[in-house]
């Protein structure tokens, strides 16, 4: 009897060690990236298969990682005066942008705030159009003289604006369909 439970331990053991081993060796990407962002922000990856999420407890939102940005070069966090972001560069050179604005009040008008934010670039030509994502009202912009063609889209919960940019609109609507905001 005792050389079965004996038996039994040993093989537990074994099991959650090599478990251990195996998921420090599958995070180690992910921990070359969280190095550099702040306490409360950091790229999770699923134990098993490629997928990544962006979780920011300090902000207050978590979104997957489109697929075709799996292979993830560098991740930066930046802090502004109203509001704060995140980058994302992969190494097949997919970019993505991230940002969120902190307002006062939750029953501001998208459209209107949108507007005034398009008011600060005034050499800027800007392509406007209204769309729906999921549950989300969207205002989608497009510059393509200055900014050549980066796709720019604002959506609103509660007391934040949220922004996604990037080259493609795909990678725009995965993140907003995927997140949790």
């Amino acid at each position: 009897m005792k050389k079965l439970v004996l038996a039994a331990v040993s093989v537990v053991v074994l099991v959650l060690v090599s478990g251990g081993f195996f998921y420090w060796q599958n995070q180690a990407d992910v921990r070359a990236l969280n190095k550099t962002l702040p306490e409360g922000v950091k790229i999770a990856k699923s134990l098993i298969g490629n997928e990544y999420r962006v979780v920011n407890k300090k902000d207050g939102y978590e979104f997957k990682i489109p697929p075709n940005m799996t292979d993830l070069k560098e991740v930066k966090y930046y802090e502004e005066k109203d509001s704060n972001g995140i980058s994302l560069e992969s190494l097949n050179d997919g970019v993505l942008g991230f940002g969120v604005y902190k307002i006062d009040a939750t029953d501001i008008n998208l459209e209107s705030w949108v507007d005034d934010w398009i008011s600060k670039f005034k050499t800027y030509s800007w392509t406007k159009e209204k769309g729906v994502i999921g549950d989300f009202e969207v205002i989608k912009l497009n510059e393509n003289e200055h900014l050549a063609g980066v796709f720019n889209y604002f959506f609103k919960k509660g007391p934040r604006i949220y922004s996604v940019n990037s080259l493609s609109e795909d990678p725009i609507d995965y993140v907003i369909s995927n997140g949790k905001w």
